[in-house]
């Protein structure tokens, strides 16, 4: 499993096949994409772009955090509601997409970021459910949008 430690991660062995195989699935839709010909701000091209050299060990950590995240569920995760929280260039949420969360919600302090993010995830098919620009208190579903 390319895209999991081998320690240190939940007994759930079939979360964690269902995450490492969104991880592969991520990394090919990924492998080919060039920072510079999207419409996003210089500082996450960059963030990005160095996300994308060393996208194994990124997802890794990404898919540590999402198996972790999931694995006391008692509901299906097409059932679940997760929050990207500090979402940032928006990996996890691409990640959580691929596998098939039920709703995933990007949220970040900065309206770039936000931006940003929803602007990768359209490219290749991963858009969180919403983006939510603000703080915790900014969660209520009142200041989701599309």
């Amino acid at each position: 499993m390319e895209f999991m430690y081998k320690y240190g991660l939940p007994d759930n062995q079939q979360l964690l096949l269902d995450v490492n195989s969104a991880a592969n699935r991520l990394a090919v839709k990924m492998k080919n994409l060039d920072m510079e010909e999207f419409d996003i701000s210089t500082l996450n091209k960059w963030y990005f772009g160095n996300k994308l050299e060393n996208v194994v060990s990124n997802l890794k950590i990404y898919s540590y955090l999402l198996s972790w995240s999931l694995a006391k569920l008692d509901i299906s995760v097409n059932k679940c509601v997760f929050i990207d929280y500090g979402g940032g260039s928006g990996m996890l949420s691409l990640l959580a997409k691929e596998l098939g969360v039920g709703t995933v919600i990007y949220n970040d302090i900065y309206d770039v970021c936000c931006r940003d993010a929803k602007i990768i995830a359209e490219s290749i098919g991963n858009k969180a459910d919403y983006y939510v620009q603000g703080d915790i208190k900014d969660l209520p579903p009142k200041k989701w949008t599309l």
